[in-house]
């Protein structure tokens, strides 16, 4: 492909040695906007960045994956390893996690939680203090390395009163408890209806697996469950 483009001083001739058009493609947080000039027999490109700003881009930077954002992932990963010095820490690496995967288009599980709406509270989210807040939370309710960060309510954001540590056997059973269930005619999943009941969502799904009658899935535990 050529692309003829007036850049600077000239014209500017892009061929198969400074690389195909990109516009309008994706890379990592950046998507490709414009393109800007040759350089040294590379192509540049303007790319905008998920966090909203822009950057020039070499496209062989682009491509290879060395450049993954305007500078905003950088520079969080770089802020919070000045403040608190753990940013190869296990806790560090589960507090980013939980940020990229509500706040970043461009992580792969973005799709299933801040596409879907989930967030992260403020008190965790603030770019100065939040994994600090995180981090005291954290050893305050029962951290220990290997264990997973679960929000109680899949449905719900991460906030300290929906969140635990929990094994991974436990957060897969969690994830069971959002499967929907209708009970007189109305219908929220099992972890909603052991909430508004006040019993556990497993002692209804075990009733439902022994044939209960709709009727009595919400009766309070006691003798003869």
């Amino acid at each position: 492909m050529v692309l003829n483009t007036i850049c600077g001083k000239g014209l500017i001739v892009m061929n198969s040695r400074t690389g195909k058009d990109i516009l309008g493609k994706r890379f990592k947080m950046l998507t490709v906007v414009e393109f800007r000039e040759v350089r040294n027999n590379h192509s540049y490109w303007l790319c905008k960045c998920d966090c909203g700003k822009e950057k020039v881009v070499a496209r062989r930077h682009l491509v290879s994956g060395n450049v993954k954002s305007c500078g905003c992932l950088r520079g969080l990963e770089n802020k919070s390893r000045v403040k608190h010095g753990l940013s190869s820490s296990n806790i560090y690496n589960r507090y980013f996690g939980m940020i990229k995967r509500c706040c970043l288009p461009s992580n792969p599980s973005y799709k299933h939680y801040g596409q879907r709406g989930i967030s992260v509270c403020e008190e965790w989210a603030d770019k100065d203090s939040g994994f600090v807040n995180f981090k005291n939370w954290a050893y305050s309710n029962g951290y220990e390395k290997g264990l997973q960060l679960d929000r109680i309510d899949v449905n719900g954001n991460y906030e300290p009163m929906n969140c635990r540590w929990a094994t991974s056997a436990q957060n897969a059973n969690n994830k069971r408890s959002n499967v929907p269930i209708t009970i007189g005619g109305e219908t929220k999943n099992l972890y909603e209806w052991a909430k508004l009941a006040g019993i556990h969502y497993q002692t209804i799904s075990e009733r439902i697996k022994r044939g209960w009658p709709e009727d009595k899935l919400l009766k309070p535990t006691g003798r003869g469950d």
